[in-house]
């Protein structure tokens, strides 16, 4: 499960994700991070400016709702220029973006322009 949680995830960023496990009991925390450690990933991002609700919405943060809000805010306002966008969508807590941003990216080659 923690292997499938943290591949869902696309990497973890903090031993703390590990509480969001599903099942996964206090002890066996405590018992993984004796002998295990979270090392400073190469994470698979998400790209706002080209992934699809259906991409975005499998995303363990994600709900289907926040990624067609997501994806509406593109379609109105133009391609993200950075993540910080983001913050301008008024169900985007600060909380919810601070846990989010380290799996997202903008990368869109007509921003280079």
């Amino acid at each position: 499960r923690i292997i499938k949680y943290r591949n869902s995830l696309g990497g973890f960023v903090s031993t703390d994700q590990l509480s969001e496990v599903y099942g996964l009991k206090p002890e066996v925390i405590k018992n993984v991070l004796e002998r295990y450690y979270v090392e400073a990933p190469l994470l698979t991002k998400l790209n706002l400016n080209e992934d699809s609700i259906k991409v975005l919405a499998k995303h363990p943060y994600i709900s289907y709702a926040l990624a067609k809000v997501v994806i509406a805010y593109k379609e109105q306002h133009g391609a993200y220029k950075s993540i910080e966008d983001l913050r301008k969508i008024k169900i985007m807590t600060d909380s919810l973006f601070y846990k989010l941003s380290p799996y997202l990216k903008v990368d869109n080659a007509d921003l280079l322009e």
